[in-house]
């Protein structure tokens, strides 16, 4: 699936340019957010408050579109979105939800009637999926990389809680208990862990990297981390506070920017996206408060691609502008079979996330579920008697409309 972000439907395009030789197309994309360096706001007024009430756990993607779990006044915790409003209408808690910068979600929901206990569920691709349940043992903390890959802490046999992955099955073992894991697209995945032994008992970030099974110790002091987040340039951050003085609060810190949120509260729900931004919640007062430190804007990284002739797509997943094979970039068929096709990506669906498309003698086909291959209408989309033919390549269009049934529709 495409990385490349767009910004449509109201925001700024962000463009992908293509040039087209011979049979093949190289596009690349440009952010217009590159190089610049996120304010570090720690001392100053700028975190904005996007919700208060009852609050537990809070999420942002590099689209800007932060996620949580409020109370809705009828229902236990539901799920909001600061672009979508509320997500969720259920009698049951929706806790800890998570967002990539594809849309997709993952949360934990509880219930204590029938049935009983915590599932891990989600939306990937546009499906609905449960990744794990237990009617005893406590599942908590889910994240969501782009690459579809979930990772979330889970109590064992031994009460101990363990990090798991849905692609690298169980992360962690032993006398621990892990929490607030956080996973890049690269695959790196931070958390925080505790040997639980007597006496105040101090969190510390680990690292698990991309192709490891080695949890690496980021920190080791007597301060306590919590609410740990890394982003694809492997900045970090955490809450911490020091539990050997009884009257002191949290503060928001970065591994790169230094202190980002005083110490003036307690806070937690911290994460991080690839624009620098950072949520996090507190309690003043007995009120949770949803903040952002940093901007709405969305922000994308640029990832190399090629479309060959035969409609074989390669993407650059992670990024790196090198080729690294299927279990690491992206290979799709989308376009088979039309000779003389021209590769055209867009955020077709007006969820700001690019997906791929072909034009072929007047005719648009369009993957409207982001899956990477052609799945039939109405699944995608198929346009004909479109005025211009675009020239190489273009991306950007305008959402076409909310009707997912376009076969044989005129576009003007």
């Amino acid at each position: 699936m495409v990385k490349s972000l767009c910004k449509a439907a109201g925001t700024i395009v962000r463009l992908l340019f293509v040039i087209c030789a011979f049979h093949f197309s190289i596009f690349f994309a440009v952010s217009a957010n590159a190089g610049l360096e996120p304010i570090n706001c720690g001392a100053g007024p700028c975190p904005e408050v996007l919700a208060s009430g009852q609050l537990s756990g809070a999420a942002i993607n590099s689209l800007g579109e932060v996620v949580w779990s409020q109370q809705d006044g009828q229902n236990p915790d539901q799920i909001f979105s600061s672009t979508r409003g509320q997500l969720t209408n259920e009698p049951k808690w929706h806790f800890s939800p998570a967002i990539n910068n594809l849309g997709d979600m993952v949360w934990v929901e509880y219930s204590n009637g029938t049935p009983y206990g915590y599932t891990l569920r989600g939306i990937i691709a546009g499906q609905p999926v449960t990744l794990a349940a237990s009617e005893t043992n406590w599942i908590g903390d889910p994240d969501i990389n782009d690459r579809g890959e979930v990772v979330w802490i889970q109590q064992d046999s031994q009460n101990y809680y363990q990090l798991y992955s849905n692609t690298r099955g169980q992360l962690t073992s032993g006398a621990y208990y892990c929490a607030t894991p956080h996973i890049n697209n690269q695959g790196d995945v931070v958390f925080t862990r505790s040997d639980g032994n007597v006496g105040p008992i101090s969190n510390q970030v680990y690292k698990i990297s991309a192709g490891s099974t080695t949890a690496v110790a980021v920190t080791s002091d007597v301060l306590d981390y919590r609410s740990t987040a890394i982003n694809d340039s492997g900045e970090i951050v955490w809450s911490e506070r020091d539990i050997s003085n009884p009257a002191s609060f949290s503060r928001v810190v970065s591994s790169v920017r230094g202190v980002l949120v005083p110490p003036t509260t307690e806070l937690w729900g911290v994460d991080l996206n690839n624009c620098g931004d950072v949520v996090y919640v507190t309690n003043e007062n007995g009120l949770n408060k949803l903040y952002r430190l940093g901007s709405s804007a969305p922000c994308a990284t640029a990832h190399l691609g090629v479309f060959h002739g035969n409609g074989v797509w390669y993407i650059d997943s992670n990024g790196n502008g090198a080729w690294d094979g299927t279990s690491t970039d992206g290979l799709y068929t989308y376009g088979t079979g039309l000779t003389g096709a021209v590769p055209v990506i867009g955020d077709w669906t007006g969820h700001g996330t690019s997906k791929l498309g072909v034009y072929d003698n007047g005719v648009w086909y369009l993957d409207l579920s982001g899956n990477g291959a052609w799945d039939g209408t109405p699944t995608d989309g198929r346009f004909v008697h479109l005025r211009h033919r675009p020239y190489g390549c273009c991306t950007g269009y305008r959402r076409l409309d909310g009707n997912r049934n376009h076969e044989n529709r005129s576009v003007p």
